[in-house]
């Protein structure tokens, strides 16, 4: 199969999508108000397990809570209306984030995000842990700490414990209450309310986890009281008719429009820019794109070929060979624009991997065949990191019926772009009326 990567339409090629490798030029960072995450990114729940979440923790060498450190906290066992909230025995950081982030179905690293956005817990300093001041703990992700900088003390509550070592009394701390004092007690509590926050802003009112030991019923009839997404809805469930929302809340003193369900939910844990600028710029950091998971790397047999989508809200195009990605790549506002050039298996001896890497600054993906580490990637000073490792693989270029697949540059809106075999007519379009630079082949298909 032979496809051809490009568009006939001067306003769709002006405003292509993403780069694949070769020199990587450098943007202005870019802060989007309006969309914080995406309700795919937000709902990855399953993006990390509990040891994965314990090996990034002990990565972070001064980390307050990782196994290394002999951190431990009570884990989240169970919610019923009359009883609250109920825990079980110490385990590790991991298993409490990602039980926390199964049952209210969000994406782990969400958590991770505001455990270090809050109190900085999860890369922590030297002498930072352990100097006497366990706000930092009963407070971990800031839940029940209003604006009003009420100081509390609390004492005989489960904050955590270290090396055998139980700590029970908060000392001054934000939390307004002792049954929100302690690491559990706030990572459990922030999951639910910003999955709640996210189900509501778009209208779900009828969303409550029910299940096993997990009964949130009570859900079923509490109003919300946070930004709302765009359309007509009920803020209560108890609402006779919808009322409709035009998406627009203020934050800080400016109108922002809440374009996603996840966005809303993070305005109304934290009505301010900077905080969640500072969530975004940690997300993106340790994690990637906060619009596109890699949802589907290594857990299903990639397609026979790429296919190519694009957001014409971003002007950026994604590509993929995984089936799985087509659902939240579409609902994050791409379209599917079809297949544009053929992978190769795997096991065959001419495979060339292709990785997948992210730029924080400029928002964009790019692909490429080089598999650099992270400090290798830093010293480059691209501002690109890995975000998927292998996610397809293709020719090498000696192998007989190969086309190149080559690759463009655009220097006025940063955007790379793919041809596959493109003919002469189609390069002279790119460069004379779009604006594109040729850089060469890329790799190769067959």
């Amino acid at each position: 199969m032979r496809k051809l990567s490009f568009f006939v339409s001067v306003a769709l090629v002006a405003s292509l999508g993403l780069s694949l490798f070769g020199p990587v030029k450098k943007a202005q960072a870019a802060f989007y108000a309006n969309n914080l995450m995406s309700d795919a990114a937000f709902d990855f729940s399953n993006s990390l397990n509990a040891d994965q979440i314990n090996a990034f923790l002990n990565t972070q060498h001064t980390s307050c809570i990782s196994p290394d450190s002999g951190f431990q906290a009570v884990l989240p066992t169970g919610y019923t209306p009359t009883g609250g909230f109920t825990y079980g025995d110490y385990t590790s950081a991991g298993m409490v984030i990602g039980t926390a982030a199964n049952v209210y179905g969000v994406n782990p690293q969400v958590l991770l995000a505001t455990l270090q956005k809050e109190q900085g817990t999860v890369v922590g300093a030297s002498g930072f842990c352990d100097n006497g001041d366990e706000n930092k703990y009963s407070a971990a992700v800031g839940y029940g700490c209003p604006d009003s900088g009420t100081v509390y003390n609390w004492s005989g509550v489960s904050l955590y414990r270290r090396n055998g070592v139980v700590h029970s009394n908060t000392g001054p701390t934000c939390v307004n209450s002792a049954a929100k004092a302690g690491f559990s007690q706030q990572v459990i509590r922030a999951a639910w309310l910003l999955k709640f926050g996210e189900q509501r802003s778009e209208g779900k009112t009828n969303w409550a986890v029910i299940s096993g030991s997990w009964d949130n019923s009570d859900d079923l009839s509490t109003c919300y009281g946070g930004p709302m997404t765009q359309g007509s809805f009920k803020r209560c469930p108890t609402e006779t008719n919808p009322t409709a929302y035009d998406g627009w809340t203020t934050i800080d003193g400016l109108s922002t429009h809440m374009d996603t369900g996840p966005t809303a939910a993070l305005y109304w844990y934290t009505p301010h820019f900077s905080g969640n600028q500072h969530f975004v710029s940690i997300f993106e950091g340790w994690f990637g794109s906060t619009q596109t998971p890699a949802t589907c790397t290594g857990t299903e047999t990639p397609l026979p070929y790429v296919q190519r989508f694009y957001n014409p809200r971003t002007f950026e195009h994604f590509y993929s060979a995984f089936s799985c990605d087509v659902s939240f790549l579409q609902k994050i506002g791409y379209t599917l624009e079809g297949p544009v050039f053929n992978t190769t298996p795997s096991n065959a001896a001419w495979a060339v991997p292709v990785y997948r890497l992210y730029n924080p600054q400029t928002k964009q993906h790019m692909w490429t065949t080089t598999n650099q580490t992270p400090s290798q990637l830093a010293a480059g000073g691209s501002g690109y990191q890995q975000e998927a490792g292998i996610v397809f693989y293709v020719a090498q270029s000696n192998m007989p019926g190969v086309h190149p697949v080559v690759q463009f540059y655009n220097p006025k809106t940063y955007l790379h772009f793919w041809a596959a075999d493109p003919k002469v007519s189609e390069v002279v379009f790119l460069q004379q009326q779009a604006g594109y630079n040729w850089e060469g082949n890329a790799f190769y298909s067959q």
